[in-house]
């Protein structure tokens, strides 16, 4: 199907509007219990990483009604997404109530905005399709989902010409997904609620990441639940010491504070979900120059902190001894935190 050029679009395929959709890492996730409404109520630092990075096309659609989408996914990773049981074709109609239950997150996303800034009349003249180029490992604690989810929002919010501004397109990402509305904004946040309340972290620093992705997934939904069951790391204090650190940390320019304060309260669970966790996060701690090693989210990617000027070297470390062990892993180098939240 052909792209129909929109206004304040930059070229690309056929005219279609770009968004580069980053990934998230967790420098610190607390987890301080249980909500009534069945989320949990968290305390941590997120930043944007990139790469891995997806990318979002937007684009009117020739022959599409209006108020229809069609999102299709395409790109290295794509056919990972649909082992993950996420259909890689979807359409919807965008102004039924059903579009906001749908599966897809993109799908949700678009309904959202739809619903709460509706296209002014004579904007759409057709329906639209999105093209997602999945590079971001699926079911990895990285957040590509929520990522793409909020490329949508952004590509669409130029495509139908709303002007919103990205405070208003937050408030529409927090009714879509718990980190949707942070990979709107990017950058470095600290997060609270059930990951929507963000405020904004100063950052002084320059730092480097190894993220190493193993061919496997993890449910955040799972996670959670074994969280509940207890399965939690050693020392579960109630202080958000391990947060403040690391928001000191950023904020002084201290690379090894921040390496101190790593922290994640899903990690017991996540290496109870993938059976590669903790040789990869072994792995990382056996290159000297990782300073500190984590997991990100629900899991199963790990990551160490480096300092920039070896990130190549600790890259190049690191897929080596994969190779003598025989493993299989995506491996990126990034510095962080990453900008988001920008076009192509």
């Amino acid at each position: 199907m052909d792209l129909v050029a929109g206004s304040g679009e930059r070229g690309g395929r056929g005219g279609a509007l770009a968004e580069r959709a980053p990934a998230k890492l967790n420098l610190v996730l607390r987890v301080l219990g249980r909500r009534p409404d069945g989320y949990h109520e968290l305390d941590g630092v997120m930043v944007s990483v990139d790469p891995p990075a997806d990318e979002v096309w937007a684009g009117f659609a020739a022959g599409l009604a209006p108020g229809r989408l069609r999102v299709r996914a395409e790109g290295p990773l794509a056919p990972w997404l649909a082992g993950s049981g996420v259909a890689l074709e979807a359409e919807a109609d965008l102004g039924q109530a059903g579009a906001l239950e749908h599966p897809n997150l993109v799908v949700r996303a678009a309904a959202a905005l739809h619903r709460a800034h509706p296209p002014k009349p004579g904007a759409a003249g057709h329906g639209v399709e999105l093209r997602l180029v999945k590079a971001i490992p699926v079911g990895a604690g990285l957040g590509g989902g929520s990522a793409d989810a909020a490329a949508t929002l952004r590509a669409l919010n130029r495509l139908w010409d709303l002007g919103l501004a990205t405070r208003e397109l937050e408030e529409v990402a927090a009714r879509v997904g718990a980190d949707v509305a942070f990979c709107v904004r990017g950058g470095a946040q600290r997060a609270g609620g059930a990951g929507e309340a963000l405020r904004h972290v100063s950052v002084r620093l320059q730092a480097g990441c190894i993220l190493v992705v193993p061919e496997e997934s993890a449910s955040t939904r799972e996670a959670y639940r074994l969280w509940d069951a207890g399965e939690r790391p050693a020392h579960q204090a109630r202080s958000p010491a391990p947060v403040d650190g690391a928001v000191e940390a950023l904020a002084r320019g201290d690379l090894a504070g921040l390496a101190a304060s790593l922290w994640n309260d899903l990690a017991v669970a996540a290496a109870r979900l993938c059976r590669s966790t903790e040789r990869l996060q072994r792995i990382l701690r056996d290159v000297p120059a990782c300073m500190a090693v984590s997991v990100t989210g629900s899991g199963c990617a790990v990551f160490g902190l480096v300092d920039p000027a070896a990130l190549q070297t600790c890259k190049q470390a690191v897929e080596r001894r994969l190779r003598e062990e025989g493993l299989r892993a995506w491996v990126f180098a990034a510095r962080i935190p990453s900008g988001g939240g920008g076009g192509l």
